[in-house]
């Protein structure tokens, strides 16, 4: 956080890069370390099931049950994140993600948005993502 208690560009870049090491770890307390004790994660805009889950997930420990039990372990993957705007301690970004396969070959490419509020100590209280599937074929 910035020296008045803001949310800075500087703590949402630290927290993806947090997020993209720990899903690509697919390690649980790195998974809970993201979030505050009661955040609140949602599956998608509508908390749809998603890999057979249903959400949201409620607390730092569900949440990381719930990652990996969506199966995230030795997924390959590539983002682009893009910081779209902060407001107070709310975040938007846009995050493109292609999931390859072993080989290096695409998979699947999503186009998402995802919404995260912060805590003051840099950890998400609350997440919501909206998504799209894209063309594996589309650069």
């Amino acid at each position: 956080m910035g020296s008045d208690g803001a949310l800075t560009k500087d703590v949402v870049e630290r927290w993806l890069a947090a997020v993209d090491a720990a899903w690509g770890a697919a390690e649980r307390d790195a998974i809970a370390d993201l979030f505050s004790e009661g955040a609140v994660y949602h599956l998608g805009p509508f908390d749809e099931p998603w890999r057979g889950l249903k959400g949201p997930f409620r607390g730092r420990d569900a949440i990381a049950a719930g990652w990996l039990a969506g199966g995230i372990e030795g997924e390959l993957f590539q983002i682009v994140s893009e910081i779209l705007a902060i407001d107070g301690q709310r975040a938007v970004v846009r995050r493109r993600i292609t999931y390859l396969e072993a080989d290096g070959s695409v998979e699947s490419r999503w186009d998402t948005c995802w919404v995260v509020d912060f805590d003051e100590t840099g950890r998400c209280t609350e997440y919501r993502e909206w998504y799209v599937e894209g063309s594996a074929a589309s650069g």
